[in-house]
């Protein structure tokens, strides 16, 4: 198991991994990253033109519950920010 690791890494760069805390979904989490990009970068939130969001599994509210993936996690990102820019996910196998 040790070497998978190892090796994953190296290709990946990937050393550790992260969970969320129980109830926290996928567009809340991009919701406060898009918020602390956007506070880093120090622009205006409505200069902004779209939202992207890469994904493959939508919402989920709890380990084992249903996905959610309608309304998109771009819509569901762009309503927790506040903002009017066009959303827009791209769903695919592994968007890491």
């Amino acid at each position: 198991m040790t070497t998978i690791i190892r090796k994953f890494e190296a290709i990946t760069g990937i050393e550790g991994r992260r969970y969320a805390l129980g109830g926290v979904t996928a567009s809340d989490m991009g919701a406060l990253a898009a918020e602390e990009a956007i506070a880093q970068a120090g622009v205006d939130l409505e200069s902004i033109d779209q939202i992207i969001v890469a994904h493959n599994y939508g919402d989920m509210k709890y380990p084992g519950a249903h996905r959610d993936m309608v309304p998109s996690l771009a819509s569901k990102v762009k309503h927790k920010l506040g903002t009017r820019c066009i959303p827009y996910d791209i769903i695919f196998g592994c968007p890491g």
